[in-house]
């Protein structure tokens, strides 16, 4: 299997650079490597002109939008069988795969990865960002406030280099949610929020939720699949 992996699209979220390290030490010739916004890691900003994320296929003239086109034809030229975009969450979310679609082959991919959960994010969120361009084969792996450690960057790193030569198996499938709304920030829960688990109040799963994860909103709430 070939797999196209990508960190820092956000250039605060750090994390997946180190998994990337520990990736070019295997001098892999199947896994291809991508930084991915290098001046908003450098000026320790988010992004420059717009959210790189919403930047693919994106109408306007952006210093995002023009990374956005150099990923998509990297990724074509390099045509992998499985695209991994690596992130970090401020919320209390663990270890999860944002997908724009599911199916059999993301599944067995999310459980060999060692992820709780498939979310499955709606149409008008993934329409121009990386999983919506390639959304069959591509998997944003999000990560919790909690997982930043060097460990786990190595377990990830070793998991993701197992793909490459191990066929994927039946394995158990993981706990599915869809994304349907968001969360409206005046939500007074937001402080104490347990993202994925079922909230009575807003009569659904929060995620991505939390005080200080947006700034115009609490986050989403999803529906449980199984």
């Amino acid at each position: 299997m070939k797999i196209y992996i990508i960190a820092a699209i956000h250039g605060d979220e750090l994390f997946g650079l180190k998994v990337l390290s520990r990736l070019h030490t295997y001098d892999d010739q199947d896994i291809r490597l991508r930084v991915g916004n290098l001046e908003a890691i450098a000026k320790h900003k988010r992004y420059i002109d717009s959210d790189l994320n919403r930047s693919f296929g994106a109408s306007e003239h952006s210093n995002e939008n023009v990374i956005a086109e150099d990923i998509c034809k990297e990724v074509k030229d390099f045509a992998p069988d499985l695209v991994l975009d690596l992130h970090t969450s401020k919320s209390n979310i663990g270890k999860v795969a944002i997908v724009a679609k599911n199916n059999t082959f993301i599944e067995q991919v999310a459980k060999q990865l060692g992820l709780d959960a498939i979310v499955i994010m709606p149409e008008y969120l993934t329409n121009t960002s990386l999983i919506g361009v390639l959304p069959d084969i591509s998997i944003s792996i999000e990560l919790g406030r909690n997982f930043r450690s060097d460990k786990l960057a190595s377990e990830l790193a070793e998991k993701i280099k197992t793909l490459v030569t191990h066929k994927q198996n039946n394995a158990n499938s993981l706990p599915k949610f869809r994304v349907y709304k968001q969360i409206d920030k005046k939500f007074s829960g937001l402080g104490s929020i347990q993202n994925l688990k079922f909230n009575k109040q807003l009569g659904g799963y929060p995620f991505l939720a939390g005080a200080n994860t947006y700034q115009d909103f609490g986050g989403f709430l999803a529906k449980k699949l199984t």
